[in-house]
């Protein structure tokens, strides 16, 4: 099958009646207002790329880094999509390669469900963790056990 046409059988299952590739193989899909999915229909290579943004990169991105490759161990908490630093835009981004040929439109639906479960995962993780970050530590100095606080 064709990638426009599973795009399409795609949203008459989603019911949106009118989502479909472009002319350029793009298409846009916007859930719950806060969480974009991409599609893009790649005919050179006959490949369909769906991705999101996760969030947008801070300049000391190390820690931010280590929780999405661990994330991406075992594509656990990436629930089977793979964890990428858009070079480009400086987001953390979620994507999946798939092919058309051996792909269906609920098969479509399954991947668009598992990509929002992650990008909504990894959110509230990369929240967490930049949250922790920015507490500050407390003062060694004020830190009282036990009885003997005065």
């Amino acid at each position: 099958m064709h990638a426009h046409d599973i795009v399409r059988d795609f949203g008459a299952t989603a019911k949106l009646p009118d989502f479909a590739l472009d002319d350029r193989g793009m298409a846009r899909l916007q859930l719950d207002g806060t969480l974009v999915i991409d599609f893009e229909f790649d005919a050179t290579n006959n490949v369909l790329h769906l991705y999101s943004s996760i969030a947008p990169a801070p300049a000391d991105c190390e820690a931010q880094l280590r929780l999405l490759m661990e994330a991406n161990l075992f594509l656990d908490r990436s629930v089977g999509t793979t964890l990428a630093l858009d070079g480009m835009t400086g987001e953390f981004m979620c994507c999946v390669r798939l092919e058309p040929d051996t792909l269906g439109a609920d098969d479509l639906v399954r991947h668009v469900e598992r990509m929002a479960d992650a990008v909504e995962r990894l959110r509230a993780d990369l929240a967490a963790l930049d949250a922790a970050i920015a507490a500050p530590a407390p003062d060694a100095g004020e830190i009282r056990f036990g009885s003997l606080r005065g």
